[in-house]
């Protein structure tokens, strides 16, 4: 597998820095379910405590699984943090397109996740596609869509990869475009298995997209341990 191990390193820093902007949104964003964000989950037996303010039960009725903006909420601190963390999240991904093994249209179509992701973000954040409009979803959509088409191109590689270095690339290209539908769609699942208070979302919601980040980063960092020792035998 062709690659430049130093780019692994950097893609691990980009997605540390991306999961600290995460914690500061989501922290943001849940500030007022303070005190009451285990209530009703299954650290607590799946009984409920303290009872959720009325800022809590409005944070928790927006489906917000990635701390970007919701519909009439505008801009406010929550994207300010949740906008760059998506974005460095998804440079994370492109830093290593060059690393890949594909050539070709096979490395625009490796590139695409990233782009779209990019592309999601800023017109999500402009307000340039109306929030909850049909191109809004369309571009949701693409999103998923060229995630699967990069792991495609991914599998058709000439030089093939190694079960255990295919299954590292698909943990990176999900964590750094956590911001699609179907990611959304899981966490929240998830989400909604570990907590009683799941009208629309529980508490804390968000966060294991955080983990989901440093395992990736965890996972870049070995790459480029692995690719160095290898450098160094060759």
């Amino acid at each position: 597998m062709r690659t430049r191990s130093a780019l692994w390193l950097v893609s691990a820093a980009l997605l540390m820095v991306g999961a600290a902007l995460q914690t500061a949104a989501l922290a943001i964003f849940w500030r007022p379910c303070a005190g009451s964000m285990l209530s009703g989950s299954v650290l607590q037996g799946y009984r409920f405590g303290r009872s959720f303010s009325d800022g809590c039960l409005e944070a928790m009725d927006v489906p917000m699984i990635f701390p970007l903006p919701s519909p009439g909420r505008g801009l406010d601190e929550v994207i300010a943090f949740g906008a760059p963390a998506a974005i460095v999240l998804a440079l994370a991904w492109l830093v290593l397109v060059p690393a890949l093994p594909v050539e070709g249209v096979g490395r625009i179509v490796a590139a695409l996740p990233g782009v779209v992701a990019i592309a999601f973000v800023v017109a999500d954040a402009t307000g340039l596609l109306p929030a909850g409009s049909a191109a809004t979803i369309i571009l949701g959509l693409a999103l998923e869509a060229s995630v699967l088409a990069g792991v495609i191109a991914l599998c058709m590689a000439p030089t093939g990869l190694p079960d255990e270095t295919g299954a590292g690339i698909v943990v990176l290209l999900a964590a750094t475009t956590q911001i699609g539908m179907v990611h959304a769609i899981v966490v929240m699942a998830l989400a909604a298995m570990v907590s009683q208070a799941n009208w629309d979302v529980p508490p804390g919601a968000g966060y294991l997209g955080v983990g989901f980040s440093l395992l990736a980063a965890v996972v870049a960092v070995w790459f480029w341990w692995r690719l160095r020792r290898e450098e160094r035998a060759a």
